[in-house]
Order: C-alpha cells, then sequence, then structure tokens
C-alpha cells in the first residue's frame, strides 16, 4: 500500500512536470536528422545538414534515438512526442524507485525517488540523454541482483549496452557501472577469484562496436568531451558545476543541495556504514552530475543511493510525507507560484513553445531563399535545418559536439566580434544572418549587424532576426525602426544589464569633449559602447571627437550609425 501511494504520487508529479510544450532546441535536428536516416535507408557519414563541415566525416552517436522520434512524430506529431517524453519520465521514476528499494524500505526509497524527480526537471525534454537517465538505475540494479539469474542478467546487460552505444554518447557510463560493481569482490577477495565481477567489462566493450561506426563510434564520447571544452561558455550555459554563481536559482539545484544535506545527514547518523557496494556507484555518479549543470540528475541517481542506503532521521516514520510533498509541487506548479520549475518559463500544455524556436524567421528564409549562404547561431540552427533542408544549409547546428576546434573558436570570435562578420563572405559565402536577438550569446553581434549599412534588417519575430546583405534582398523594406520599437525594449535591459552605468561616462564625455580632452573622451565613449552598444548618444558624441580630430571619414560614419539607432532610414546606404 505504501508503495503504491509513493509511485503513484511520484508519477502523478512527473507526469504534470512533462506536460509542457516541446522546447528543447535541438529536437528539430533530431527529427530532421531522423527523417533522413529514414529515407536514405542509412546513416550519413558526413555532416550534410551544414554548408561549412558537408565533407567533414561525422559520427551520429544518438541515430537510434533520432529515428525512435521520427517514427512517433509521424505517427502522432508533437502531441505523441509529448507522450513519449512523459512515458519515458515515469519509467524513469519507476526504475529509480526499484533500484532505492533494493536498500530501503518504501519511506526512505521514496524520498530518494523525489530526489531523483526533482532533479530530473530541468532536462525533461525530448532529449537522447533520457535513455541515460533510464538505463543508469536499470543496469545497478541489474549489478546488484547479477547473481540471482547470472546469464539471463548478463545478456540483458550486454543488449540494453548495444542499445545504449546507438542511443546516447554517455553510453561509456554502463561500462564504468558495471566496473564499480566488481570492486567489492576486489577488496574482499583474493586470487583469481577477485576478478570474477569484472568479466562482464570486455563484452560490454565489444557490444559497443555494435554502431554504424564501427570503433570510431566507441571512441566518439572521447571527442565529444573535448569539443564540449573547446565550445565557449557564452554558446552553453550549462557546461558550468552546479555551484556555480552564474546560474538562475531554479528548482533542481534549490532540491540538490536540499538533498544533499539530507544524504549527509543519513550518513552522519549511521557514522558512514554503508555497503561497500554502494560507495563506488554513489560518488562516481554525485561527482559526474554536479561537476556539468547538466548532468544533474546523474547527480540525483548517486544520492538515491546514499539516500536509500542511509536514510536521515525520522524518514521511516514519515513515509507519507513523500506524496505529501510530490502533491504540493502539483499544487503550486498548476496554481502558478512554481511556473517556472526550471528557468524556462514552463507552462502546461503541448505541441511547439512558440517563444523558444525562430519560426516565423525561418519560414520567412524557406520562403524568399535568398542567394548565398547563412551564418546563424547554435541555438537558431536545428529548427532552421528541420525546415530549410535540403535547399539551404545551416552555418552549424543544434548539436554541441564533432566540430574542429578551429572552427569553434572561428564561431566564437565572430560572436565575440574579435572577426568582423564581413569576412564571412569570403570564408563561406555568408549573405544572410538568422540570429536570436534575446540570448547573451549574440548580445554584441546583433547590434553590430544593425549598424552595417550594408545590412537591411529584412524580418523578426519575437525570438530571431534576419539581416540581409542589400544585393540579395532588392525590393525588401528595411525594417530597422520597428525593431527598435517592439523588440529592443524587451529584451535590452537583460542583455546589457550595467547599461545605466553608460550615462556617467557620456557626460564626463561632453565635459572632456568641451576641455579639448578628444582622446579621453573617446576611450570614454568606446567604454560606454561596450555597456550598452545601442546608445545613440554614444555615436552622436563620438562624431564630435572626430569632428575635432579632423578626421572626417569616422564622423561620417558616427553620425549615420547614431541616425540608424534612433530609427531612421538611409536612403543612401554609404559604400
Amino acid at each position: 500500500m505504501r508503495s503504491t501511494l509513493i509511485c503513484g504520487s511520484l508519477w502523478v508529479m512527473m507526469a504534470v512536470f512533462s506536460a509542457f510544450p516541446l522546447m528543447a532546441l535541438d529536437l528539430p535536428l533530431h527529427l530532421a536528422m531522423g527523417e533522413i536516416i529514414l529515407d536514405q535507408g542509412r546513416v550519413p557519414p558526413t555532416n550534410v545538414v551544414l554548408h561549412t563541415q558537408t565533407d567533414r566525416p561525422v559520427v551520429n552517436d544518438k541515430w537510434l534515438h533520432q529515428v525512435a522520434l521520427c517514427g512517433v512524430h509521424r505517427t502522432a506529431g508533437p502531441t505523441g512526442l509529448v507522450l513519449f517524453r512523459m512515458v519515458l519520465a515515469l519509467a524513469i521514476t519507476l526504475a529509480a524507485y526499484g533500484l532505492s528499494r533494493r536498500f530501503a524500505p518504501p519511506g526512505p526509497a521514496g524520498l530518494a525517488t523525489l530526489g531523483v524527480a526533482l532533479l530530473l526537471v530541468h532536462r525533461l525534454g525530448v532529449r537522447p540523454e533520457l535513455w541515460t537517465y533510464l538505463f543508469t538505475p536499470i543496469f545497478l540494479l541489474l549489478l546488484i541482483d547479477r547473481k540471482k539469474h547470472p546469464v539471463a542478467i548478463w545478456i540483458l546487460l550486454l543488449l540494453l549496452q548495444a542499445f545504449w552505444a546507438n542511443l546516447h554518447v554517455y553510453f561509456p557510463l554502463g561500462i564504468g557501472l558495471a566496473l564499480v560493481a566488481g570492486f567489492p569482490e576486489l577488496v574482499r577477495k583474493r586470487g583469481l577469484t577477485r576478478f570474477k565481477g569484472l568479466l562482464l567489462v570486455p563484452g560490454l566493450l565489444v557490444v559497443c562496436l555494435l554502431n554504424p561506426s564501427g570503433l570510431t563510434g566507441l571512441l566518439q564520447p572521447l571527442e565529444v568531451a573535448g569539443s564540449l571544452g573547446r565550445l565557449s561558455a557564452g554558446a552553453i550555459g550549462e557546461m558550468g558545476p552546479v555551484w556555480a554563481a552564474g546560474l538562475p536559482v531554479s528548482l533542481p539545484r534549490v532540491a540538490f543541495f536540499v538533498f544533499c544535506l539530507l544524504a549527509l545527514a543519513g550518513l552522519v547518523r549511521a557514522r558512514f556504514r554503508v555497503e561497500l557496494r554502494v560507495w563506488p556507484a554513489a560518488l562516481c555518479l554525485l561527482i559526474l552530475g554536479a561537476v556539468l549543470h547538466r548532468n544533474l540528475p546523474l547527480a540525483g541517481m548517486g544520492l538515491l543511493l546514499l539516500l536509500a542506503a542511509a536514510p536521515p532521521p525520522g524518514s521511516i516514520r514519515g513515509w507519507f510525507l513523500v506524496p505529501a510533498a510530490s502533491l504540493a509541487v502539483v499544487a503550486l506548479v498548476l496554481l502558478g507560484p512554481l511556473r517556472d520549475p526550471a528557468g524556462d518559463g514552463r507552462t502546461p500544455g503541448t505541441g511547439w513553445a512558440r517563444d523558444r524556436f525562430p519560426m516565423k524567421t525561418t519560414e520567412f528564409l524557406v520562403k524568399d531563399r535568398p542567394l548565398g549562404e547563412i551564418f546563424n547561431d547554435i541555438s537558431s540552427g536545428s529548427y532552421y535545418v528541420s525546415r530549410a533542408y535540403p535547399w539551404k544549409r545551416a552555418f552549424i547546428d543544434g548539436n554541441t559536439s564533432g566540430y574542429p576546434e578551429a572552427f569553434l573558436e572561428e564561431y566564437r570570435k565572430v560572436l565575440a566580434l574579435e572577426i568582423p562578420h564581413r569576412s564571412l563572405t569570403r570564408s563561406y559565402g555568408v549573405t544572410h544572418f538568422l540570429l536570436r536577438h534575446d540570448a547573451r550569446a549574440t548580445r554584441l553581434l546583433v547590434p553590430a549587424l544593425f549598424r552595417d549599412e550594408g545590412l537591411i534588417l529584412a524580418y523578426f519575430d519575437a525570438v530571431a532576426t534576419v539581416f540581409m546583405a542589400r544585393e540579395v534582398a532588392p525590393g525588401l523594406q528595411d525594417r530597422r525602426p520597428a525593431w527598435l520599437r517592439e523588440v529592443l525594449p524587451h529584451v535590452r535591459d537583460t542583455l546589457f544589464p550595467d547599461r545605466r552605468r553608460a550615462r556617467p561616462l557620456l557626460d564626463q564625455t561632453v565635459q572632456l569633449i568641451a576641455e579639448g580632452h578628444t582622446d579621453a573622451a573617446l576611450d570614454l565613449v568606446k567604454h560606454a559602447v561596450v555597456l550598452d552598444p545601442w546608445e545613440a548618444r554614444s555615436f552622436r558624441l563620438s562624431a564630435m571627437v572626430y569632428r575635432a580630430q579632423k578626421n572626417t571619414e569616422l564622423e561620417v560614419l558616427a553620425w549615420r550609425t547614431a541616425a540608424l539607432l534612433e530609427g531612421q532610414i538611409l536612403r543612401t546606404p554609404r559604400r
């Protein structure tokens, strides 16, 4: 009865958390790749969706996940994907509860599973890592029970590992769990028998070769780790540790620290006397999940083992607190105070989250099909690929691995204005840009493109903006004034929180110009532009400085830039 109430309340909570629109930015890419694989009958050996990487060999480590998503989408559309996510979330919760029951009665087991559920919230997109969160407790459960039915369990583990190697790049975690599961026998026994528990590891390694890329696919996790380390923090905000100060306060982060304290209380109460088989797996999962914020659910699996093996005081008699807490969270979500459980503005519903994807801007580009190639940011690439391929290819997609180091560095430098955006035309034939205007990664490049008179602002929606070279956009209206009215007020304070510090600098600039200190005035203006590149006053003052310095060309450019930022359309662009 207790287990039924606990599981039922946890399932209700996870169902509510799963019932929100699709918002994972890489989901459209997975659907597009699934379509390509099903249409071609093979996994493409090169990156066919990017005009920058067409000839580069690529390892698709999640192709089976993409095919599964494509099949669900073809059958039931976006609603089917929401239900698919819900089924996976409920399966993860059930597997976690089953694992915790191997160590504890219903009360502590439910408390430990509640921790996993709350840490899973911020990764409840239809992402391939859901398979890792499902297979991790199943692997641990089978490894714990492997002596009961050794042959059947070994076969099942090998089958799961073969699927895992084609679903998500974290498949080496299965091999690692098999290693730590054999650690107790390695310590306690003597002679060759102590290695008996490690005999499964070579078999798991061999079945990992059953992927379209063979040995290269087996080594893909090393390539991904290096690629993620090289990718700029501005492009991926989830790569920091869970304790990083720059991450937003969210339900999963708060839950992590709360359940860490509960686990510590339980360990102190038990005087750290926990079964030897618990420590290696728990610590490995806890470290892996804590050092990368995106892996937080894995930290939940580690906390689950510790909480179940060493429950905190009073958790057994207070088993009813788990259903009460679960239903309280559901009530907070439905009533409104907890509508944003993971910092993503989630509200219940199905379909696509229209405020997450550049839908209208992409449709504009698909319909117009401008000459030349596109430059897009990484968060816009997936949706663009899903709509534009095969007629057009993206610059970079939502995949965060498999890119050459030089390409990632060039991408970062373009966003940071360390490389002029005009160089992209020479290197890649870029004539138009699709950029999110509400993202920190693009907050410097968007104003730079806005100030470029060789471009027009051709189209925008609530998510992204399209800039086009004038020569490929004949007859299109420049929508800069509308953009300044409808978009800039909503993103300016968020992207440039220190912009008010620019005002006193500009006041000092006026005084320095009056005193004839033009060099010092120019330095202050440049600093003010860094704080707020949308302030027209900065460019008017810089024009005054250039006039005093007899630099006519830069003076005219500064006046025209100020006019653009004030919403004026310049009919005769400066060449």
